[in-house]
């Protein structure tokens, strides 16, 4: 993409990329992100499931798009609004996804929190709905047993 569009414009462009791929492609993140990029999320513990765990790098970045594309199968991604502040942009949308292992489905309100430096993604960071997460991904015994 071309270095005069703004960064709200780059990631609405890729999230719209990525709903159409339905999750399969997430080239549309890489070509965003800083080769030392951090990617967080909201789940935790971060030894319950690949997602949940911290990222850093591109090859990390890698390996998190192929977990979801391994066990989840996306339904819907649409999104919302994209509001940016100096070098922080928020992707406000929802998710819709189904996991290939227990057939059961997320559907949740996401937001992503995006810190730009020199026109390159340094941080992401995710927030949606971990409890439906954690249904859907069948981790409901686990976390039980671990915190009940």
């Amino acid at each position: 993409m071309s270095d005069d569009l703004s960064n709200a414009t780059r990631v609405a462009a890729a999230y719209r990329q990525w709903e159409e791929s339905l999750g399969t492609n997430p080239e549309p993140f890489m070509a965003l992100a800083d080769e030392n990029v951090e990617m967080a999320s909201v789940l935790d513990p971060p030894d319950m499931h690949e997602l949940a765990s911290d990222h850093y790098g591109l090859d990390r970045m890698r390996e998190y798009f192929a977990a979801i594309e391994q066990d989840w199968e996306m339904i819907d991604f649409p999104n919302e609004r994209v509001v940016e502040q100096g070098d922080t942009v928020v992707w406000i949308g929802r998710c819709s996804w189904r996991n290939r292992h227990t057939g059961l489905v997320i559907s949740s309100p996401k937001v992503d929190i995006w810190t730009f430096r020199d026109g390159k993604a340094v941080r992401f960071l995710e927030l949606f709905d971990t409890l439906g997460f954690a249904r859907a991904a069948g981790l409901l015994p686990q976390l039980a047993a671990r915190f009940g």
